[in-house]
């Protein structure tokens, strides 16, 4: 399987199974899907999945699946807890800036369809378990990146070696409403934080 398929199965087989049993709804992927609306949806909006209620409305989702382990190769933080941030691609490995980070900057701005959850997960390697996973709303996460503009400051930025794209990456903390799950043997500290 591609990286991109073990991302797709986890998140079907790992992430979104937490997602639904805290929320009572289904996941649904849009990337698995193929046809003109949901590859529209996926690749301009960047709406990776959503999750259907019974009787409420959609939440739709961008989601980033990263691994401590993967096809031999090992995470920077393979030695220690997994990151607690969101990782934003700024610029393709062929140095192309259309991207995530300004597609959603430009749907922010222009009011255009984007996903209103943005969601980072870890796992131990494809397959799981999910270490842990935070969301947040999509426009604080982006009113938080406004902030290093409005401070004349660049945001904390990493290259991936593998295809040199770059991604701004930004804890979790520091963007108000943040939701988490953390998976441990002790129930306090795995207990999320849901929708509100």
């Amino acid at each position: 399987m591609s990286k991109r398929d073990d991302a797709e199965h986890d998140l079907m087989e790992q992430v979104g199974p937490i997602l639904t049993s805290l929320t009572g709804s289904r996941c649904i992927s849009v990337e698995a899907m193929s046809n003109p609306v949901t590859n529209d949806l996926d690749i301009d909006a960047g709406i990776d999945f959503y999750l259907k209620f019974e009787r409420a409305p959609l939440f739709t989702f961008a989601s980033r699946i990263q691994w401590r382990h993967y096809n031999g190769h090992h995470a920077p933080w393979s030695n220690r807890a997994a990151p607690m941030t969101y990782t934003i691609r700024c610029l393709s490995g062929r140095g192309e800036s259309w991207v995530e980070l300004e597609k959603k900057r430009a749907a922010l701005t222009t009011g255009g369809l984007y996903p209103r959850w943005t969601l980072q997960a870890y796992l131990e390697r494809p397959g799981g378990p999910v270490e842990n996973m935070g969301w947040c709303l999509t426009e604080d996460l982006y009113a938080h990146l406004d902030l290093y503009a409005q401070a004349n400051v660049e945001p904390p930025k990493r290259i991936n070696p593998q295809d040199n794209s770059e991604f701004i990456y930004v804890d979790w903390r520091w963007v108000p409403g943040y939701r988490w799950f953390r998976s441990s043997d002790n129930p306090a500290l795995a207990s999320p934080r849901l929708f509100k």
